[in-house]
């Protein structure tokens, strides 16, 4: 019975070993399985890390809408465009992407996404630019990884609103808590403030500003309760915090 009772629990070790590699190679899997298109950004020359000493608004404007495809160029002009051609000379439109901005009047719903419907993938072996949150920043861009929302699913996705894909990061804490260190930008009126969708099979591509502080750490992008894989920053220690008080005054360094 004793060496029965052995190899019963021999039996039962393997599968379990089993069933945790199978879940370790899904996961493994599903990440291979998005092969990053080439994102290219000529807009800006050389750029610098982005430096905050508190919580900052987020400010992922689409850079692209559209189907995947091999490489795509940044757009820094596409919040500003909604993927129209220019006025004067007709150049530089995109159907897909007019497509994805729709007009506030607009009645139709979008279904709302899931972890199962939409993915959010970062490339950190590649660099273009992030035009921040255009408040009081002393740049006008700043070192960023592309980042890339894919739409997986058979619905069309609300993804967006305004100017704004909803995304903000996060990072861990130095006692390993993820908490956010942006907040999601807000209209003070939102009259006139359209949707962002994303069709079945369309990307879209924004960016993630490379911060740099004085706490080494990890970060990811969270889009609703979906997170991207985890990627190396240094962010300052202030930046998981306000710099307002419960006053509404600003702390003091």
């Amino acid at each position: 019975m004793d060496r029965v009772d052995r190899i019963m629990r021999l039996v039962s070790l393997a599968f379990i070993l089993l069933v945790l590699m199978s879940c370790g190679d899904a996961s493994t899997s599903e990440e291979k399985a998005f092969v990053f298109p080439v994102a290219l950004d000529t807009t800006y020359g050389e750029l610098p890390f982005r430096n905050e000493e508190w919580l900052s608004w987020s400010g992922y404007y689409p850079l692209y809408l559209g189907p995947r495809i091999d490489t795509i160029y940044a757009n820094q002009r596409l919040k500003y465009s909604q993927g129209k051609p220019h006025p004067r000379s007709g150049k530089g439109g995109s159907l897909s992407a007019q497509g994805c901005f729709i007009d506030w009047m607009d009645e139709r719903d979008f279904t709302k996404p899931d972890s199962s419907s939409i993915a959010v993938y970062v490339d950190t072996t590649r660099i273009i630019a992030n035009e921040g949150d255009n408040f009081d920043q002393p740049e006008p861009a700043f070192k960023a990884f592309p980042v890339f929302l894919v739409n997986q699913g058979p619905d069309t996705l609300y993804v967006g609103y305004g100017e704004f894909l909803n995304m903000i990061m996060e990072a861990r804490t130095e006692t390993g808590e993820w908490r956010p260190i942006e907040e999601p930008f807000t209209y003070m009126c939102g009259n006139g403030v359209g949707t962002i969708v994303l069709p079945p099979g369309f990307i879209a591509l924004t960016s993630a500003p490379i911060y740099q502080g004085d706490l080494p750490t990890e970060c990811r992008i969270k889009f609703g309760l979906v997170t991207s894989s985890r990627f190396y920053a240094s962010i300052d220690r202030h930046q998981f915090e306000s710099k307002f008080d419960e006053n509404g005054n600003y702390k003091e360094e």
